[in-house]
Protein backbone atom coordinates (compact mmCIF):
# COMPACT_ATOMS: atom_id res chain seq x y z
CA UNK A 1 0.00 0.00 0.00
CA UNK A 2 1.03 3.67 -0.66
CA UNK A 3 0.70 5.78 2.24
CA UNK A 4 3.70 8.16 1.21
CA UNK A 5 5.01 9.57 -1.92
CA UNK A 6 8.78 11.49 -2.49
CA UNK A 7 8.17 13.69 -5.02
CA UNK A 8 11.93 15.90 -6.00
CA UNK A 9 11.64 18.78 -8.28
CA UNK A 10 14.18 21.10 -9.71
CA UNK A 11 11.69 24.10 -10.91
CA UNK A 12 11.80 22.85 -14.00
CA UNK A 13 8.61 22.35 -16.15
CA UNK A 14 9.76 18.76 -17.02
CA UNK A 15 10.25 17.90 -13.55
CA UNK A 16 7.05 18.88 -12.65
CA UNK A 17 5.52 16.89 -15.27
CA UNK A 18 5.13 13.94 -12.75
CA UNK A 19 2.57 15.73 -10.57
CA UNK A 20 -0.64 15.23 -12.24
CA UNK A 21 0.49 11.45 -11.99
CA UNK A 22 1.70 12.06 -7.84
CA UNK A 23 -2.04 14.15 -7.28
CA UNK A 24 -3.67 11.19 -9.06
CA UNK A 25 -1.94 7.92 -7.15
CA UNK A 26 -1.84 9.91 -3.60
CA UNK A 27 -5.86 10.86 -4.13
CA UNK A 28 -6.21 7.53 -4.91
CA UNK A 29 -4.42 5.90 -2.53
CA UNK A 30 -4.75 8.36 0.22
CA UNK A 31 -1.34 8.73 0.53
CA UNK A 32 0.72 11.88 1.82
CA UNK A 33 3.00 13.69 -0.72
CA UNK A 34 6.63 14.83 0.59
CA UNK A 35 8.43 17.70 -2.29
CA UNK A 36 11.89 17.83 -2.16
CA UNK A 37 14.20 20.30 -3.70
CA UNK A 38 18.07 20.20 -3.18
CA UNK A 39 20.20 23.54 -3.67
CA UNK A 40 23.43 22.63 -4.49
CA UNK A 41 24.32 25.48 -7.02
CA UNK A 42 22.02 28.52 -7.91
CA UNK A 43 18.75 27.51 -10.13
CA UNK A 44 15.99 29.30 -11.67
CA UNK A 45 13.43 29.00 -9.06
CA UNK A 46 11.74 31.80 -10.31
CA UNK A 47 14.44 35.03 -9.14
CA UNK A 48 17.74 35.88 -9.65
CA UNK A 49 19.27 35.38 -6.41
CA UNK A 50 23.02 35.10 -8.00
CA UNK A 51 25.47 32.94 -6.29
CA UNK A 52 24.03 33.16 -2.99
CA UNK A 53 22.43 29.53 -1.81
CA UNK A 54 20.47 30.74 1.20
CA UNK A 55 18.70 33.03 -1.49
CA UNK A 56 18.29 29.49 -3.31
CA UNK A 57 17.11 28.38 -0.24
CA UNK A 58 14.09 30.44 0.02
CA UNK A 59 13.18 30.75 -3.86
CA UNK A 60 13.54 27.03 -3.59
CA UNK A 61 11.02 27.13 -0.02
CA UNK A 62 8.88 29.22 -1.72
CA UNK A 63 8.62 27.54 -4.93
CA UNK A 64 7.53 24.36 -3.10
CA UNK A 65 4.92 26.10 -1.08
CA UNK A 66 3.09 27.31 -4.19
CA UNK A 67 2.98 23.62 -5.25
CA UNK A 68 2.00 22.45 -1.65
CA UNK A 69 -0.79 24.64 -1.42
CA UNK A 70 -1.88 23.73 -5.03
CA UNK A 71 -1.64 19.52 -4.00
CA UNK A 72 -2.95 19.79 -0.40
CA UNK A 73 -6.57 21.61 -1.99
CA UNK A 74 -6.43 19.01 -4.68
CA UNK A 75 -5.81 15.84 -2.75
CA UNK A 76 -7.46 16.97 0.35
CA UNK A 77 -3.98 15.21 2.21
CA UNK A 78 -1.17 16.32 4.11
CA UNK A 79 1.82 18.15 1.55
CA UNK A 80 5.18 18.17 3.17
CA UNK A 81 8.29 20.10 1.84
CA UNK A 82 12.14 19.84 2.65
CA UNK A 83 14.77 21.82 1.14
CA UNK A 84 18.39 20.21 1.02
CA UNK A 85 21.42 22.45 0.78
CA UNK A 86 24.71 21.82 -0.43
CA UNK A 87 23.30 18.32 -1.44
CA UNK A 88 23.64 17.25 -5.16
CA UNK A 89 20.19 16.10 -6.33
CA UNK A 90 21.03 12.64 -6.37
CA UNK A 91 22.16 12.72 -3.24
CA UNK A 92 19.50 14.38 -1.29
CA UNK A 93 17.05 12.21 -2.88
CA UNK A 94 18.85 9.02 -1.77
CA UNK A 95 19.13 10.53 1.67
CA UNK A 96 15.45 11.73 1.49
CA UNK A 97 14.25 7.93 0.67
CA UNK A 98 16.61 6.64 3.78
CA UNK A 99 15.32 9.02 6.13
CA UNK A 100 11.40 9.45 5.14
CA UNK A 101 11.11 5.75 3.69
CA UNK A 102 8.38 6.75 1.13
CA UNK A 103 6.35 4.21 -0.89
CA UNK A 104 6.90 5.81 -4.06
CA UNK A 105 9.62 7.81 -5.56
CA UNK A 106 7.58 9.75 -8.52
CA UNK A 107 10.32 11.87 -10.84
CA UNK A 108 10.54 12.46 -14.28
CA UNK A 109 14.17 11.84 -15.84
CA UNK A 110 16.19 14.04 -18.39
CA UNK A 111 15.71 10.78 -20.35
CA UNK A 112 11.84 10.76 -20.18
CA UNK A 113 11.78 14.57 -21.01
CA UNK A 114 13.34 13.87 -24.53
CA UNK A 115 11.45 11.40 -25.65
CA UNK A 116 7.56 12.59 -24.86
CA UNK A 117 6.60 8.80 -26.08
CA UNK A 118 8.19 7.74 -22.81
CA UNK A 119 5.66 6.78 -19.93
CA UNK A 120 6.26 8.92 -17.21
CA UNK A 121 6.14 6.13 -14.60
CA UNK A 122 7.69 3.42 -14.54
CA UNK A 123 8.57 0.49 -11.84
CA UNK A 124 11.87 0.10 -10.49
CA UNK A 125 14.36 -2.84 -11.07
CA UNK A 126 13.39 -5.89 -8.46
Amino acid sequence: MIEKILVPLDGSKAAEAVLPYAEHIATAANASILLLAAVDKPRDWGEDTGDDLKGERREAESYLRMIQARLASATGKDVEIEVAVSAPPAEAILATNEKMRPDLIAMRGQAASRHADTDACRSAPR
